[in-house]
Protein backbone atom coordinates (compact mmCIF):
# COMPACT_ATOMS: atom_id res chain seq x y z
CA UNK A 1 0.00 0.00 0.00
CA UNK A 2 1.18 3.13 -1.28
CA UNK A 3 1.60 6.31 1.35
CA UNK A 4 1.18 10.07 0.58
CA UNK A 5 3.66 11.98 3.16
CA UNK A 6 1.92 15.54 4.04
CA UNK A 7 5.35 16.73 4.05
CA UNK A 8 7.88 16.33 1.39
CA UNK A 9 10.91 14.35 2.86
CA UNK A 10 14.32 14.05 0.59
CA UNK A 11 15.56 11.04 -0.94
CA UNK A 12 11.80 10.03 -1.67
CA UNK A 13 10.82 10.28 -4.88
CA UNK A 14 7.12 11.83 -5.60
CA UNK A 15 6.91 11.92 -1.56
CA UNK A 16 5.64 8.46 -1.41
CA UNK A 17 6.16 5.76 0.51
CA UNK A 18 5.76 2.28 -0.63
CA UNK A 19 7.13 0.57 2.62
CA UNK A 20 8.73 0.90 5.58
CA UNK A 21 11.80 0.69 4.23
CA UNK A 22 12.04 3.25 1.60
CA UNK A 23 10.65 5.52 4.72
CA UNK A 24 13.23 4.28 7.44
CA UNK A 25 16.12 4.81 4.37
CA UNK A 26 15.15 8.57 3.67
CA UNK A 27 15.29 9.32 7.61
CA UNK A 28 18.56 7.54 8.27
CA UNK A 29 20.18 9.54 5.24
CA UNK A 30 18.85 12.94 5.99
CA UNK A 31 20.23 12.04 9.99
CA UNK A 32 23.63 11.58 8.44
CA UNK A 33 22.90 14.87 6.50
CA UNK A 34 21.93 16.75 9.48
CA UNK A 35 24.80 15.58 11.66
CA UNK A 36 27.44 16.93 8.77
CA UNK A 37 25.68 19.96 8.55
CA UNK A 38 25.52 20.76 12.17
CA UNK A 39 29.27 19.95 12.98
CA UNK A 40 30.01 22.31 9.56
CA UNK A 41 27.93 25.04 11.59
CA UNK A 42 30.16 24.07 14.65
CA UNK A 43 33.40 24.39 12.86
CA UNK A 44 32.09 27.97 11.48
CA UNK A 45 31.02 29.15 14.47
CA UNK A 46 34.45 28.06 16.12
CA UNK A 47 36.88 29.41 13.57
CA UNK A 48 35.11 32.49 13.81
CA UNK A 49 35.35 32.89 17.38
CA UNK A 50 38.68 31.92 17.16
CA UNK A 51 39.53 34.34 14.97
CA UNK A 52 38.03 37.47 15.63
CA UNK A 53 38.12 38.00 19.67
CA UNK A 54 40.94 38.71 21.15
CA UNK A 55 40.48 37.36 24.40
CA UNK A 56 42.51 34.41 25.16
CA UNK A 57 39.61 32.40 27.03
CA UNK A 58 37.24 32.97 23.80
CA UNK A 59 39.99 31.85 21.68
CA UNK A 60 40.12 28.63 23.51
CA UNK A 61 36.25 28.21 23.34
CA UNK A 62 36.31 28.65 20.07
CA UNK A 63 39.34 25.85 19.77
CA UNK A 64 37.44 23.59 21.41
CA UNK A 65 34.22 24.02 19.45
CA UNK A 66 36.03 23.45 16.45
CA UNK A 67 37.84 19.89 18.08
CA UNK A 68 34.26 19.02 19.52
CA UNK A 69 32.68 19.15 15.87
CA UNK A 70 35.35 17.40 14.11
CA UNK A 71 35.28 14.68 16.82
CA UNK A 72 31.61 14.34 16.28
CA UNK A 73 31.75 14.60 12.68
CA UNK A 74 34.16 11.93 12.46
CA UNK A 75 31.46 9.69 14.77
CA UNK A 76 28.88 9.86 12.80
CA UNK A 77 31.10 8.91 9.70
CA UNK A 78 32.87 6.05 11.70
CA UNK A 79 29.64 4.55 12.94
CA UNK A 80 28.06 4.34 9.50
CA UNK A 81 31.66 2.98 7.79
CA UNK A 82 31.91 0.55 10.88
CA UNK A 83 28.09 -0.77 9.74
CA UNK A 84 28.89 -0.83 6.29
CA UNK A 85 32.35 -2.63 7.15
CA UNK A 86 30.52 -4.87 9.10
CA UNK A 87 27.81 -5.95 6.96
CA UNK A 88 26.52 -3.33 3.71
CA UNK A 89 23.15 -4.46 4.81
CA UNK A 90 23.24 -2.69 7.74
CA UNK A 91 22.77 0.70 5.93
CA UNK A 92 20.97 -0.56 3.15
CA UNK A 93 16.86 -0.68 4.55
CA UNK A 94 15.56 -1.94 0.72
CA UNK A 95 15.32 -5.22 1.23
CA UNK A 96 14.13 -5.19 5.20
CA UNK A 97 11.33 -7.17 5.59
CA UNK A 98 8.61 -7.02 8.10
CA UNK A 99 5.75 -9.31 8.71
CA UNK A 100 2.00 -8.22 8.83
CA UNK A 101 0.62 -8.45 11.77
CA UNK A 102 -2.72 -10.98 11.87
CA UNK A 103 -4.95 -10.06 14.40
CA UNK A 104 -7.74 -12.32 14.35
CA UNK A 105 -10.73 -12.04 16.59
CA UNK A 106 -13.21 -14.88 16.46
CA UNK A 107 -16.67 -14.25 16.09
CA UNK A 108 -18.72 -14.21 19.60
CA UNK A 109 -20.35 -17.88 20.49
CA UNK A 110 -23.81 -18.96 20.19
CA UNK A 111 -24.11 -18.48 24.06
CA UNK A 112 -23.38 -14.95 23.81
CA UNK A 113 -25.51 -14.43 20.82
CA UNK A 114 -28.51 -16.51 22.74
CA UNK A 115 -27.44 -14.27 25.99
CA UNK A 116 -27.57 -11.10 24.25
CA UNK A 117 -31.16 -11.98 22.34
CA UNK A 118 -32.41 -13.26 25.86
CA UNK A 119 -31.64 -9.85 27.78
CA UNK A 120 -33.59 -7.57 25.11
CA UNK A 121 -36.39 -9.61 25.03
CA UNK A 122 -36.74 -10.09 28.85
CA UNK A 123 -35.67 -5.89 28.94
CA UNK A 124 -39.04 -5.79 26.37
CA UNK A 125 -41.18 -7.61 29.08
CA UNK A 126 -39.99 -5.45 31.83
CA UNK A 127 -40.80 -2.65 29.81
CA UNK A 128 -44.38 -3.86 29.12
CA UNK A 129 -44.76 -4.02 32.60
CA UNK A 130 -43.88 -0.99 34.10
CA UNK A 131 -45.73 0.72 31.06
CA UNK A 132 -48.76 -1.47 32.78
CA UNK A 133 -47.96 -0.44 36.06
CA UNK A 134 -47.95 3.35 35.66
CA UNK A 135 -51.52 2.99 33.82
CA UNK A 136 -52.48 1.67 36.92
CA UNK A 137 -51.24 4.21 39.09
CA UNK A 138 -53.08 6.89 36.96
CA UNK A 139 -56.43 4.71 36.80
CA UNK A 140 -59.40 5.96 39.15
CA UNK A 141 -61.44 3.41 38.01
CA UNK A 142 -60.60 0.94 41.04
CA UNK A 143 -61.88 -2.36 38.53
CA UNK A 144 -59.64 -1.23 35.65
CA UNK A 145 -56.66 -0.37 38.13
CA UNK A 146 -57.28 -4.14 39.53
CA UNK A 147 -57.11 -5.94 35.87
CA UNK A 148 -53.90 -3.60 34.66
CA UNK A 149 -52.26 -4.33 37.98
CA UNK A 150 -52.94 -8.10 37.18
CA UNK A 151 -51.56 -7.72 33.73
CA UNK A 152 -48.55 -6.24 34.81
CA UNK A 153 -48.07 -9.04 37.24
CA UNK A 154 -48.43 -11.49 34.51
CA UNK A 155 -46.17 -9.46 31.93
CA UNK A 156 -43.75 -9.29 34.90
CA UNK A 157 -43.91 -13.28 35.19
CA UNK A 158 -43.58 -13.58 31.76
CA UNK A 159 -40.41 -12.20 31.31
CA UNK A 160 -39.11 -14.22 34.54
CA UNK A 161 -40.03 -17.53 32.90
CA UNK A 162 -38.90 -16.50 29.34
CA UNK A 163 -35.35 -15.66 31.75
CA UNK A 164 -35.43 -19.21 33.27
CA UNK A 165 -36.04 -20.97 29.99
CA UNK A 166 -33.33 -19.09 28.12
CA UNK A 167 -30.90 -19.30 31.07
CA UNK A 168 -31.35 -23.74 30.63
CA UNK A 169 -31.47 -24.04 26.75
CA UNK A 170 -28.02 -21.91 27.40
CA UNK A 171 -27.08 -23.96 29.36
CA UNK A 172 -28.11 -26.80 28.33
CA UNK A 173 -26.05 -25.96 24.62
CA UNK A 174 -22.85 -25.10 26.75
CA UNK A 175 -22.88 -28.71 28.09
CA UNK A 176 -23.35 -30.37 25.01
CA UNK A 177 -20.10 -28.67 23.42
CA UNK A 178 -18.69 -29.81 26.69
CA UNK A 179 -20.26 -33.39 25.67
CA UNK A 180 -22.30 -33.65 28.36
CA UNK A 181 -25.67 -35.04 27.08
CA UNK A 182 -27.07 -35.94 29.94
CA UNK A 183 -27.27 -32.67 31.82
CA UNK A 184 -28.50 -31.16 28.21
CA UNK A 185 -31.41 -33.60 28.64
CA UNK A 186 -31.36 -33.01 32.54
CA UNK A 187 -32.08 -29.09 31.52
CA UNK A 188 -34.38 -30.01 28.84
CA UNK A 189 -36.83 -31.91 31.29
CA UNK A 190 -36.27 -28.82 33.48
CA UNK A 191 -37.29 -26.57 30.96
CA UNK A 192 -40.67 -28.84 30.04
CA UNK A 193 -42.36 -29.19 33.79
CA UNK A 194 -40.97 -25.02 35.06
CA UNK A 195 -42.67 -24.09 31.62
CA UNK A 196 -45.83 -26.05 31.96
CA UNK A 197 -46.30 -25.19 35.85
CA UNK A 198 -46.37 -21.48 35.17
CA UNK A 199 -48.39 -21.52 31.77
CA UNK A 200 -51.13 -23.19 33.87
CA UNK A 201 -50.79 -20.77 36.50
CA UNK A 202 -51.33 -17.93 34.10
CA UNK A 203 -54.10 -20.09 31.82
CA UNK A 204 -56.19 -20.31 35.72
CA UNK A 205 -55.82 -16.63 36.42
CA UNK A 206 -56.80 -16.10 32.79
CA UNK A 207 -53.64 -14.63 30.97
CA UNK A 208 -54.27 -17.28 27.97
CA UNK A 209 -51.69 -15.35 25.37
CA UNK A 210 -48.73 -14.62 27.78
CA UNK A 211 -49.21 -19.05 28.90
CA UNK A 212 -49.25 -20.00 25.12
CA UNK A 213 -46.12 -17.55 25.04
CA UNK A 214 -44.41 -19.82 27.31
CA UNK A 215 -45.23 -22.76 26.04
CA UNK A 216 -43.98 -21.77 22.87
CA UNK A 217 -40.70 -20.33 23.92
CA UNK A 218 -40.07 -23.88 26.20
CA UNK A 219 -41.39 -25.88 23.03
CA UNK A 220 -38.72 -24.11 20.92
CA UNK A 221 -36.12 -24.14 23.71
CA UNK A 222 -36.51 -28.04 23.59
CA UNK A 223 -35.96 -28.75 19.81
CA UNK A 224 -33.15 -25.88 19.73
CA UNK A 225 -31.60 -28.31 22.47
CA UNK A 226 -32.12 -31.60 20.72
CA UNK A 227 -30.99 -29.98 17.36
CA UNK A 228 -28.19 -28.92 19.04
CA UNK A 229 -27.51 -32.51 20.31
CA UNK A 230 -28.10 -33.93 16.62
CA UNK A 231 -25.77 -31.92 15.23
CA UNK A 232 -22.74 -32.16 17.86
CA UNK A 233 -23.41 -36.41 17.77
CA UNK A 234 -23.01 -36.15 13.90
CA UNK A 235 -19.89 -34.04 13.66
CA UNK A 236 -18.49 -36.39 16.06
CA UNK A 237 -19.33 -39.27 13.56
CA UNK A 238 -17.88 -37.43 10.79
CA UNK A 239 -14.74 -37.06 12.69
CA UNK A 240 -14.56 -40.71 13.82
CA UNK A 241 -15.30 -41.85 10.40
CA UNK A 242 -12.39 -39.14 8.60
CA UNK A 243 -9.96 -40.93 11.45
CA UNK A 244 -10.63 -44.30 10.31
CA UNK A 245 -10.35 -43.68 6.96
CA UNK A 246 -7.12 -41.52 7.33
CA UNK A 247 -5.93 -44.54 9.41
CA UNK A 248 -6.49 -47.22 6.78
CA UNK A 249 -4.75 -45.15 4.14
Amino acid sequence: MDYQLLAPLPFIKDNIVTDLSTYLSAIFKISIGIAIAFAILMIVWGGLEYMLSGIPAMKLDGKKRIWDAILGLLLTLSAWLLLYTINPKLVDFSNLEIDKLTIKIDPPSEAINLQKALNDQIKIERLNAENLERQALLEKDPEIKAILEKQAQATRDLGINIGKIGNNKIAAIEAIKNKDYSKATTLKIQISIESRTAADKLMLEGFTKEADQIRTEARQAGIDIDQSIQNRQQLETEKTQSSLDSSFH
